[in-house]
């Protein structure tokens, strides 16, 4: 594929950050917790980077991940039209949205996502050292409001200086700087078991659901509702109000991305995995698919793996 991405002053290389910007202000501003809005610079990008290009790429993405498209659509129309609770077709416009904006991220610079990745980091880096100060002036943690998640961008940011970032005086500051925050939120609380150990809890109740419920889940935000005595992480609220189809890509994507980092030889593709494999595991510090921000990262990463796998599947 031709790339493209010099004829435009606006390219998928500004998204990250425009897309992770848009979800902070969605995390103050949107309480519906679904992200809806996440969609907009999405559609934004889609025009102004080139809608030819892109419309190829989306083909592209809905042929190579057919059965992730179907899934998508059957649960659309599941809590569309059967399970009607609260917005969680919404969400799942949301998440597909921001996945092929990562998928577009590689495709669109023919896996070459250094610049975007950079771009990444730098706001990354900012915000990290904004919330260091307002720690040690107010001494109120971060600016992603939860101390789990603010925990959890931090390690992102960690994993992408390390895996990423080549000059060696940024990347020994980068690793200095969440070091240290990340030292300060385990000190006020970021981590706790109850939380990473918490799908134990919700089992029971899960199982007792109904083969529908089992299968297509109860709806956002259904298992705080139901099982309010204790915490939860994104495994455990996506088993239970998303159901076990939603459960199983998740887990595909955390086996396969282990197997890459095992078997392929391409560094990229190696190191994306990585990163991959470590946001998704971070996310069982806290319920991240219902903290837009957060989720942004989820499914920004998911969607930049998709993309590498099928950059793999084209190199074979």
């Amino acid at each position: 594929m031709e790339k493209v991405e010099n004829k435009s002053d606006i390219t998928w290389n500004e998204y990250p950050v425009i897309g992770l910007l848009v979800a902070m202000m969605l995390s103050i501003l949107d309480f519906s917790r679904d992200g809806f809005y996440q969609i907009i610079p999405v559609v934004l990008f889609f025009i102004f980077s080139g809608v030819k290009e892109n419309s190829k790429i989306l083909l592209s993405f809905a042929r190579k991940y057919w059965y992730f498209v179907l899934v998508v659509i059957c649960y659309l129309a599941y809590y569309r039209f059967v399970n009607k609770v609260a917005t969680t077709d919404r969400w799942f416009l949301s998440m597909f949205s921001v996945v092929f904006a990562g998928y577009a991220i590689v495709i669109r610079n023919e896996g070459i996502i250094e610049n975007a990745i950079s771009k990444l980091w730098i706001f990354l880096c900012a915000i990290t050292i904004l919330c260091i100060v307002k720690y040690l002036v107010d001494h109120q943690t971060g600016y992603f409001l939860i101390k789990e998640v603010d925990l959890f961008v931090t390690i992102i940011f960690a994993t992408i200086t390390i895996l990423f970032i080549d000059d060696i005086r940024y990347k020994a500051t980068g690793s200095v700087i969440s070091l240290f925050f990340a030292v300060i939120l385990l000190k006020e609380g970021a981590f706790s078991m109850n939380n990473v150990t918490s799908i134990r809890y919700i089992l029971p109740k899960y199982v007792q659901g109904g083969i529908r419920n089992i299968l297509l889940g109860r709806g956002m935000l259904q298992v705080h509702d139901i099982i309010e005595e204790y915490s939860f992480n994104t495994f455990s609220s996506i088993l239970f109000d998303l159901g076990l189809l939603a459960f199983i890509f998740y887990m595909g994507i955390l086996v396969y991305a282990i197997v890459l980092i095992i078997i392929c030889k391409d560094i990229m593709i190696r190191k994306v995995a990585i990163l991959t494999c470590a946001t998704l595991t971070v996310s069982t510090l806290h319920f991240m698919i219902y903290t837009v921000n957060a989720a942004f990262l989820i499914y920004l990463v998911i969607g930049m793996f998709m993309g590498m796998v099928q950059k793999l599947a084209k190199n074979a």
